[in-house]
């Protein structure tokens, strides 16, 4: 399943990152941190979500060998 939400999130950390650029010019610091704090919440959720989908998988792998 997180393999196709990948590229979803992938695109939305990005557009955060773009956002954060474009704010850079005329915003204030604290718009320009916002977005880039988007970016990385939306990442931190999806790299927490792979991490429990990868030991999922490691632990069911463990089960088959050991039964």
């Amino acid at each position: 399943m997180l393999e196709r939400l990948a590229p979803t999130i992938e695109d939305m950390v990005g557009q955060h990152i773009q956002l954060a650029n474009a704010l850079s010019k005329d915003h204030p610091p604290k718009h320009v941190s916002l977005a880039l704090s988007a970016a990385a919440a939306n990442y931190a959720v999806y790299l927490s979500a792979k991490v429990s989908e990868d030991q999922a998988q490691f632990e069911a792998m463990r089960q088959q060998h050991i039964d």
